[in-house]
């Protein structure tokens, strides 16, 4: 992967720590890289490919601290978000849930730049910054006519939500930044494909939501890049009824960001009122949803931490066969963490609120 140098400028000192007296070894190194490497095409890509080396060697060789090393890439309003401590940051960095992503578009004078991915086998989160010209205001209220998420330039297999991330510390009125959650259908479905991020036509809605939205920006924006992660998902075979009730967790699937647990659950069916399309009410029913549901992860300090979840997921019988009772309910979460930490999981039944607790290891 090439850098840009604006790029290699963040990954190495925008968003870490850095003591001075290694921003300007940084800034010397830099310096030098641009005057040893020949003529002006073969000093830029000497710059990017020296400079991106650079980063390693700095980490590598410990030249930065351990705790601004865990920085280098990662966008600080997303690590406060999700919760991320430096030794998360540096762990998700080793694990390749996240990485160096260099993908932007600009047209009409706005600019939309991936700032941040988290990636595993079937979940991945997003966070765009959208610059526009100064001048320009933009907020909570500006939105795009037309988003969509392309895999190899088709829309397959993905399920997706997303929308402006309010409270960012950006104080600029011409920045807005914008998150995707994301599901595959398919474990591993995207790595190693093209993602594209299209944008089209910036809007903005009125405050009270009864008018047309405003034109704000005619444009066409296409962000694409190629999605690259490592296999962290770890799977814990239980097989184990839960007390008092009818239930048995089958097994639980556990990512940095996302939690995936399959049940034996009875089918019950729950009546519900709809209506045809002539307006008639008709008696209908669903299939009962499990009654009890993870809620907190045992550490193995002891401590419990809550399971966040974020906007996306899903639920339901693997089968349509009334005798199959395989239920699965799989969902992001809004939160990181260290998987590897995780000895437990609470269970909670949503109606007594009576707790159960599985170990894992």
């Amino acid at each position: 992967m090439q850098y840009s140098e604006k790029k290699i400028m963040r990954i190495l000192k925008g968003e870490a720590d850095v003591p001075k007296e290694v921003t300007a070894r940084i800034d010397q190194t830099i310096r030098q890289i641009k005057e040893n490497s020949g003529d002006r095409n073969m000093r830029k890509r000497g710059f990017r490919c020296h400079a991106a080396a650079a980063v390693a060697v700095i980490i590598l060789f410990g030249t930065v601290t351990a705790g601004a090393a865990g920085f280098f890439l990662w966008n600080q309003d997303v690590a406060e978000m999700f919760g991320a401590d430096e030794a998360q940051q540096r762990e998700l960095v080793q694990k390749k849930v996240t990485g160096p992503v260099e993908a932007d578009a600009e047209d009409q004078g706005v600019t939309i730049s991936l700032e941040q991915s988290l990636a595993t086998e079937k979940y991945m989160y997003l966070y765009f910054k959208i610059t526009a010209p100064k001048g320009m205001k933009l907020s909570e209220r500006t939105f795009f006519e037309e988003q969509e998420l392309l895999v190899d330039g088709e829309r397959l297999k993905l399920n997706y939500s997303g929308g402006i991330q309010e409270g960012t510390k950006d104080p600029e009125e011409h920045v807005i930044y914008w998150e995707y959650f994301v599901q595959c259908s398919e474990r591993d479905y995207m790595n190693g494909k093209e993602l594209t991020a299209h944008f089209q036509n910036m809007i903005q809605f009125q405050e009270d939501r009864t008018l047309e939205p405003e034109l704000v920006q005619e444009g066409s924006w296409d962000v694409s890049w190629t999605v690259e992660y490592a296999s962290t998902e770890q799977r814990f075979e239980i097989n184990q009824p839960l007390q008092g009730s009818d239930t048995v967790v089958k097994n639980i699937v556990i990512s940095p960001i996302s939690m995936e647990v399959t049940y034996d659950l009875p089918r019950k069916k729950v009546p519900i009122q709809a209506y045809t399309e002539d307006g008639e009410t008709e008696e209908r029913f669903e299939w009962a949803e499990p009654d009890v549901i993870p809620s907190q992860y045992r550490m193995k300090d002891g401590t419990l931490e809550d399971i966040v979840t974020g906007v996306i997921g899903s639920e339901g019988y693997l089968n349509t066969d009334e005798s199959d009772t395989t239920y699965v309910t799989s969902f992001g979460c809004r939160k990181v963490y260290s998987t590897d930490e995780i000895c437990g999981v609470v269970f909670v039944n949503r109606n007594t609120n009576q707790t159960y607790e599985l170990t894992l290891r």
